[in-house]
């Protein structure tokens, strides 16, 4: 039973990584034809499932205001998001234009 469990919980974590990685892909592409909300809406997906590739693009478009309206907070929010999935490009942005924010003061706890 316990390996039955086990293969179970394993078999779900594997396909909400493959959904994820594969919003996060459909989001690389509208984003890469130029349609911005559909990239906003499969980055969202996938950043809410937890890749960090999307939590960093996402946050990247909220920064630069890149084909959405421009958010610093949301910004912030998943620049950190992925961070603490060891981004150490997200980091660097937390550091650099989060200064203020939570995230940021976060960051800095973090690193003492």
């Amino acid at each position: 039973m316990i390996k039955k469990t086990t293969l179970l919980l394993y078999l779900i974590t594997l396909s909400s990584v493959v959904l994820s990685l594969s919003n996060y892909e459909k989001g690389l592409a509208n984003y890469n034809e130029g349609d911005y909300e559909a990239a906003e809406m499969f980055y969202k997906k996938a950043a809410e499932q937890g890749s960090s590739k999307a939590q960093f693009s996402l946050a990247s478009m909220y920064q630069l205001g890149d084909g959405i309206s421009e958010n610093h907070d949301e910004a912030c929010k998943w620049f950190y998001k992925a961070y603490e999935q060891g981004n150490v490009k997200a980091k660097y942005q937390v550091y650099l234009t989060c200064r203020g924010t939570k995230y940021y003061h976060q960051l800095r706890n973090n690193l003492q």
